[in-house]
């Protein structure tokens, strides 16, 4: 984990902040595809293709000189696809 993660009962939202916005975004993206792939039986081309279908990504400030963005995926979309404890 590089960079914020927020857990909410319903999504999975990762933030991040830079230069320029569209790295910001991209970055956010990454970065919850990461945490996908870590909590789920996904594989990497597989987890990118539903959170390409599936996640929200969006601007939080442009008024510092570090632009934050914001990924999120429903947590419900995930269910499937979650790892057993102990597997």
């Amino acid at each position: 984990m590089t960079w914020p993660r927020i857990e909410t009962a319903d999504t999975l939202t990762t933030l991040v902040s830079g230069t320029p916005l569209e790295w910001s975004a991209r970055q956010a993206f990454r970065e919850l595809l990461g945490w996908v792939v870590e909590d789920t039986d996904l594989g990497r081309p597989q987890a990118a293709l539903l959170l390409g279908m599936v996640a929200n990504t969006g601007i939080c400030q442009i008024s510092n000189t570090e632009y934050t963005a914001s990924c999120s995926v429903p947590r419900d979309v995930l269910a499937p696809y979650l790892r057993v404890a102990g597997s």
